[in-house]
């Protein structure tokens, strides 16, 4: 889709996109080439807000009871990226929690703005929970989960719904531009919120900033958290969104809400698309799978 002629802000929205697409493609292409093998990796279809939505189904071992799953949103700063560019990560976290996973694609920005995507969200949890039959899993044990942007959807859809857990990798969990405190923020990560701010004016056109005060863009301005029953969250150092999560695992504490929050000082936003070449990015995915299997109540 082609921006229309003339129009600066349009064709900077469909700049930075394919910039975001084509930087993810090519080091996922690079750097993920023996993903783990799964006892079934089956791709279907799920109905999203207006269209059907490409997804992948995950099941780590063989002959697995009925239990537990996680829906799960991959990132990409709403622009970008889809269940191939995660489908490394889910794979690993499928082995480490003992866990099956649906992957699902959204519609994407610029071509589809705010709030397509937390419409698809919703409208796709909607679908799975009510055919959950179909993967053997337990009806009341659906969690939500996602990373970066894939985080900020997750955290929409468990506010919204009543879900078994919420799972946050490095969740981008509001769209606004005000300085969150983060003492420890790396250095290196502040350029990484000019991207930040750049991807979420692709998202939400010119009215962004008022916009991003909106729960859909910004799940992180909730005050009610009652629906979330437990999460488990991760941070990085090397993040611009790093506070984000750290700030929502306060609230959801100060709420009496079980949280589990793993830091990993040296881990880059986006890293964790990369387990096989990666040490610690498998190393990160192993601790955060074992403790979503706790949270769900299958690993000790």
């Amino acid at each position: 889709m082609q921006p229309p002629a003339g129009d600066p802000q349009a064709q900077l929205k469909a700049m930075v996109a394919e910039a975001v697409r084509l930087i993810s493609r090519t080091a996922v292409t690079l750097m993920e080439r023996s993903p783990p093998k799964l006892a079934i990796v089956q791709d279907f279809q799920c109905r999203g807000a207006t269209a059907d939505q490409a997804a992948r189904y995950y099941q780590p071992n063989d002959d697995m009871p009925l239990g537990p799953g996680l829906l799960f949103f991959h990132g990409g700063g709403f622009l970008a990226d889809s269940i191939e560019t995660h489908d490394s990560l889910c794979r690993h976290l499928a082995l480490s929690s003992g866990i099956r996973i649906l992957s699902v694609n959204y519609r994407l920005a610029p071509q589809h703005m705010f709030p397509s995507a937390h419409e698809d969200a919703l409208a796709i949890w909607d679908d799975i929970s009510s055919r959950t039959e179909t993967w053997d899993i337990l009806p009341t044990a659906l969690a939500v989960g996602g990373d970066s942007a894939g985080g900020n959807l997750a955290a929409g859809v468990a506010l919204a719904r009543p879900t078994a857990r919420l799972m946050l990798l490095y969740p981008w969990l509001t769209l606004t531009v005000e300085n969150l405190p983060s003492p420890n923020l790396k250095e290196g990560s502040l350029a990484g919120r000019s991207l930040r701010d750049l991807c979420a004016l692709a998202y939400l056109g010119p009215d962004w900033q008022a916009l991003a005060k909106d729960l859909r863009a910004s799940p992180l301005l909730a005050e009610d958290l009652s629906n979330i029953k437990g999460a488990d969250i991760l941070t990085g150092g090397w993040d611009p969104v790093r506070p984000d999560g750290a700030l929502f695992a306060d609230r959801l504490r100060a709420a009496g809400i079980d949280v589990t929050l793993e830091h990993f000082d040296d881990l880059v936003h986006g890293g964790l698309s990369f387990p096989t070449s990666s040490t610690l990015a498998g190393r990160a995915l192993d601790q955060m799978g074992r403790a979503l299997g706790r949270g769900l109540g299958i690993r000790g």
